[in-house]
C-alpha cells in the first residue's frame, strides 16, 4: 500500500513542478508525464516581470520608494504589459528600457556602459526588491 501512496505522491509533485515551470529530470519522471510536458524557453533575467518594471520605474522616479514607484506615471503606464503573457519578454522589455536610460547618462552619472546591449548582459543589474536599493 505505501509504493502506492508513493507513486501517488510523485505524481503529484512531478506534475505541480511542470506546471510550476519547474524543470523535469527524465531519470525522475515517467515516459507519460515526460510525453505530457511542455517545455518552456529558459529565460536568462531573473525574478518577475514586476520587479523588472519596479526597477526601470525606481530609476526614472530616481527613488526607492515603493510606494512614489508604484504611484508613478511610469509604473501606470507599465500596467498593460503585465497582461502579457510571454513573462520573459516583458522582463527582456523593462531591462533593455532601464538600459537604454543607463546608457544615455540621463542622470549625469559617469557612463559605465557603451551600449544597451552590452548593459543588458550585464548580471549586476538586477531586479528591484523591495527593502533593496536600486544603485
Amino acid at each position: 500500500m505505501s509504493a502506492v501512496l508513493l507513486n501517488i505522491f510523485l505524481s503529484l509533485f512531478i506534475t505541480a513542478g511542470v506546471s510550476a515551470g519547474t524543470p523535469v529530470s527524465k531519470k525522475s519522471a515517467s515516459k507519460d508525464t515526460i510525453s505530457k510536458v511542455t517545455v518552456s524557453k529558459e529565460c536568462k533575467f531573473p525574478a518577475e516581470p514586476i520587479n523588472w518594471i519596479m526597477k526601470y520605474c525606481a530609476y526614472v522616479a530616481e527613488t526607492d520608494d515603493e510606494v512614489a514607484i508604484q504611484d508613478s506615471k511610469c509604473f501606470k503606464d507599465a500596467s498593460a504589459d503585465v497582461a502579457d503573457p510571454d513573462k520573459c519578454e516583458i522582463k527582456r522589455k523593462y531591462k533593455d528600457k532601464l538600459c537604454l536610460e543607463i546608457t544615455k547618462g540621463a542622470r549625469g552619472e559617469k557612463k559605465a556602459y557603451f551600449s544597451v546591449d552590452s548593459c543588458v548582459a550585464d548580471k549586476s543589474i538586477k531586479p528591484f526588491f523591495a527593502g533593496e536599493s536600486s544603485n
